[in-house]
């Protein structure tokens, strides 16, 4: 299975030019004959359920590796490189993102949700932790091929 980005145009629906190898390969891996499927849907800008994944994957690695708990590693991670405000912030100009308020060390910080992530937001996350990770010499690299190919 295979996921690619497409244009509509005049002349009708487009691949995206660094797409192209990734169609070849796919063809070239089916027999003449194979029915595939193929399914249209608008572009969504926010990060998708395989970056979650990965996400995910990477900082419970990195958690387990230095001992940390789960849930504190991801909020280390997006205290880092994610998106939030203080809480005296976000009492006094709300944020137009949802998300929710975490006791971080001595402070009080409103985390904006990574569902709401656009997709730079969340490349950026995973890159930091990708680096955390690496910086720790914890090993990665099943994760990375795995989600990164």
């Amino acid at each position: 299975m295979i996921k690619v980005q497409a244009t509509r145009t005049a002349k009708g629906i487009e691949p995206r030019p660094e797409e192209a190898q990734k169609i070849a390969d796919f063809k070239a891996s089916l027999p003449e004959g194979t029915r595939i499927e193929i399914t249209f849907a608008k572009w969504n800008a926010n990060r998708s359920d395989h970056a979650n994944r990965f996400f995910h994957a990477i900082s419970g690695r990195y958690a387990k590796a230095n001992g940390i708990g789960a849930e504190d590693c991801k909020i280390d991670l997006k205290h880092e490189y994610g998106i939030w405000v203080t809480a005296e912030e976000a009492m006094k100009d709300p944020p137009a993102w949802n998300g929710r308020f975490v006791e971080y060390h001595t402070e009080c910080v409103f985390f904006k949700t990574t569902a709401e992530y656009t997709v730079k937001e969340f490349t950026r996350l995973i890159d930091g932790a990708i680096n955390e990770c690496y910086d720790s010499q914890v090993d990665i690299s099943d994760v990375v091929r795995e989600y990164r190919g």
